[in-house]
């Protein structure tokens, strides 16, 4: 599932991300919004969710 957030909602993807992604897709997350959060050139921002322990879903 792909969720899209304005970018004044980092606040809500960080929560989104920390409570729904774990391992190395967590660490690249948080990469990923780190840079966003550090540029004024981007207008949504994308989510994807992952469920269950293989990734799934």
């Amino acid at each position: 599932m792909q969720k899209w957030f304005e970018l004044h909602e980092l606040e809500l993807i960080n929560i989104y991300v920390d409570e729904g992604i774990c391992g190395s897709k967590y660490h690249e997350r948080k990469a990923m919004l780190q840079m966003v959060e550090e540029s004024d050139s981007f207008d949504y921002i994308a989510v994807y969710s992952v469920g269950g322990i293989n990734g799934s879903g």
